[in-house]
């Protein structure tokens, strides 16, 4: 791993999410963990540090949410107690895609989370620390998530199968349902 690598050698790192993911099998999930656990002590050991790009921190939007909820939170005395974020980053995969896509594939088990998703985990973080900033600590953090295959997804829609019909440029696609 080049990030291990660049700690061990005292050499910054600035990395893109997922700072590790390793192809998910019976011991994927396993191994992302065994992976932060090698970082953090590298880390620990090292002169240098590692910054993780979460840019969605920055933007304008988030950052005047932000600013209301952590005036809110001060004025009135009141801790954030329950955050809920659904995502979907515009993206909607055809059957055919998600057995052969490489860009945010479903296939190895992963998907969402750690791509476009990551961002959202960083500011559930971020947003907690209005809560320390007014002296509010968590007794217990849940973070409740799902994971699907395309296996999943084709057998959730199985009742539906599709029509889809291209002419001069034109993609027509019709949902029918299966009653039988």
């Amino acid at each position: 791993m080049l990030a291990l690598w660049a700690l061990q050698n005292n050499i910054d790192v600035l990395a893109d999410k997922p700072l590790t993911a390793p192809i998910i099998n019976e011991t994927g999930p396993a191994q992302i963990w065994q992976d932060y656990l090698e970082i953090e002590q590298a880390l620990k050991k090292s002169k240098a540090h590692i910054t993780l790009m979460t840019n969605k921190r920055l933007h304008d939007a988030y950052g005047a949410l932000y600013k209301n909820v952590e005036d809110f939170v001060s004025e009135f005395s009141v801790p954030i107690t329950y955050i809920e974020v659904s995502e979907g980053g515009g993206i909607w995969n055809l059957p055919s895609e998600f057995n052969y896509k490489e860009n945010h594939p479903y296939k190895y088990g992963y998907g969402i989370l750690l791509h476009t998703g990551f961002h959202y985990v960083d500011l559930l973080l971020h947003y907690q620390q209005i809560n320390h900033q007014i002296g509010f600590k968590e007794d217990d953090i849940k973070l409740h998530a799902f994971g699907s295959t395309p296996y999943d997804f084709i057998k959730q829609y199985s009742k539906y199968w599709i029509l889809i019909w291209r002419k001069e440029g034109v993609l027509l696609m019709i949902f029918f349902m299966n009653r039988s």
